[in-house]
């Protein structure tokens, strides 16, 4: 069965050369950078959804050093004990430019991997380096995906719907929730306010899922150069919270030691069909 399903009419979409179509002949073309855009107009509360080019180009940029890596390889070791030799298929909601998703599809080479995101500069630059992975612009919050499609979602920091994840997700299928540990960034967070404060760690049970595990990942990055700083915050929210005072202060550093931390809760479905 095709993962996909129309945005407009909820039919499964089947691919027909270049294009997605539906029984009712809507039709969704695959751009010449090889990702699908489903995500319809009134979908979206403004013009530009999602991270602009320049957070895309930060983040690459950023992730490019390698910095996080800790996170998808944990990822890739987890997932590796649930998926030992089967093969299996995983949507990254809010994939972002794809880094992770490649990661994990690199080091699992059974997984079949499918990347949404909101932001169309995202996506683009997404499926132009990783044409082995599918990825389309879609809202979180109406996959374009069929019911009980997918063996495993991963969504890292992205806002979403447990509702439709439970929705797309196969009986038994995992969901994976990355957020932050209550000391990531904190060592920027103390440059940007005067009485930084740790992140909330909890996280609940979505309804129909129980948690299966959960692994908290701890450590301090160095950073010795004002591009990979300046990087750093751009990819954050507090890039646009900062005076332009902070702003200065921080453009000068040529280094900075800071925490990262992230929460990985591992959920199973487990009620419904």
């Amino acid at each position: 069965m095709s993962l996909y399903k129309c945005p407009v009419c909820d039919e499964t979409l089947e691919l027909l050369q270049r294009s997605w179509r539906c029984v009712n002949n809507h039709h969704f073309d695959i751009a010449r950078e090889g990702y699908v855009n489903l995500l319809l107009a009134h979908q979206k509360k403004s013009k530009q959804a999602g991270d602009n080019k320049m957070m895309i180009q930060s983040r690459r940029q950023f992730l490019n050093h390698h910095y996080y890596d800790t996170l998808p390889e944990k990822l890739s070791t987890l997932l590796k004990v649930y998926f030992s030799t089967d093969t299996f298929s995983l949507l990254d909601i809010g994939c972002g430019e794809g880094y992770y998703s490649d990661f994990i599809q690199k080091n699992l080479p059974e997984c079949l991997m499918w990347g949404v995101d909101i932001s169309k500069p995202a996506i683009i630059a997404a499926a132009k380096r990783y044409p082995n992975i599918s990825f389309s612009v879609a809202s979180s919050y109406r996959l374009p995906v069929n019911d009980q499609a997918v063996d495993v979602v991963t969504k890292i920091y992205a806002p979403a719907e447990s509702n439709e994840i439970f929705r797309v997700l196969k009986p038994n299928g995992l969901y994976i929730s990355v957020t932050p540990g209550k000391s990531h960034l904190f060592g920027l967070k103390k440059l940007i306010y005067d009485t930084p404060k740790e992140h909330d760690e909890a996280e609940s049970v979505p309804v129909g899922f129980e948690r299966l595990d959960q692994a908290v990942l701890c450590d301090t990055i160095e950073i010795d150069n004002n591009q990979d700083i300046a990087n750093l915050l751009a990819m954050t929210p507090y890039f646009w919270q900062l005076s332009e005072s902070r702003h200065q202060e921080i453009a000068a550093l040529t280094a900075l030691n800071t925490e990262i931390s992230f929460i990985i809760n591992i959920y199973r479905k487990t009620s419904g069909v």
